[in-house]
């Protein structure tokens, strides 16, 4: 039983993290940083989205950080030869 309790309590706050997280990094992105930094920032809020169940705006911002990259990410083509 108190396995089962612990859990639930650290469920509950790691939601609780991950929701402050996504504000202290969209606060990060509105302080507009160094243009080669801003992709990481949307990276960032797609994983926390993602482990908070949200994945339409996961997706969102992964979206967001690509087109931000100040250069195209290489394809497999480009890394295997």
């Amino acid at each position: 039983m108190r396995v089962r309790s612990f859990s639930r309590r650290s469920r509950k706050t790691n939601l609780l993290s991950f929701e402050e997280a996504v504000q202290l990094v969209k606060k990060g992105i509105e302080l507009k940083p160094e243009p080669k930094e801003i992709p990481l920032g949307y990276f960032l809020l797609a994983d926390l989205y993602n482990r908070l169940g949200q994945p339409s705006l996961s997706r969102r911002c992964t979206h967001a950080g690509v087109r931000s990259s100040p250069a195209p990410p290489p394809t497999l083509a480009n890394r295997c030869g």
